[in-house]
């Protein structure tokens, strides 16, 4: 699973964070707000996606920055 945020609409206000399969290209989560860099945001988005799918990813791709520590130790 792949997992970044698309910060390309944020002059007007909108922020997505996204995941992905990326051996199926199907997109498992998608977070379209305000702000998309908070790390308790993030963890929650994820431990929301563990709660209601029927599968947990054994990887998660991301870049290095700083909402993916929680996220990181939730996966842990």
């Amino acid at each position: 699973m792949a997992i970044n945020g698309h910060d390309k609409l944020r002059r007007w206000g909108i922020e997505i964070y996204a995941a992905i399969d990326a051996y199926s290209r199907r997109i498992q989560w998608i977070h379209v707000g305000i702000i998309n860099r908070a790390q308790v945001a993030v963890a929650r988005q994820y431990l929301d996606f563990l709660k209601v799918g029927d599968w947990c990813p054994e990887l998660i791709y991301s870049d290095r920055d700083q909402e993916v520590i929680l996220l990181a130790d939730a996966h842990l």
